[in-house]
């Protein structure tokens, strides 16, 4: 696991594996349920957009019966769509509409 920071964004986020698959750059975050959530492909290009280079994005879904699946994310909004939830969240701090928790 990989504490990484968007210090230009303002956010950070533990993603679970940052290493080569098939040979390229990739990133890859253990999921303990069997569907893939929408959101996964917006968690996965917030970390992606905390390292240097580009990275190929993954869900590893692990099933409590030992059974798994890859799920690439490969959807250019996604970053964008991260990139506005990012603000809202901001917005929401600088206005005390929302608190951090420690």
């Amino acid at each position: 696991r990989s504490v990484l920071v968007n210090r230009q964004h303002r956010y950070a986020g533990t993603v679970d594996v940052i290493g080569i698959l098939n040979g390229k750059p990739a990133i890859l975050d253990y999921k303990t349920s069997v569907l893939a959530m929408p959101w996964e492909g917006l968690q996965l290009a917030g970390y992606a957009m905390c390292l240097p280079d580009a990275r190929a994005r993954f869900g590893l879904h692990l099933g409590a019966d030992g059974s798994y699946k890859v799920i690439p994310y490969t959807d250019r909004n996604d970053r964008h769509d991260f990139l506005a939830a990012v603000r809202m969240i901001h917005f929401r701090l600088r206005h005390g509409l929302a608190v951090l928790e420690d």
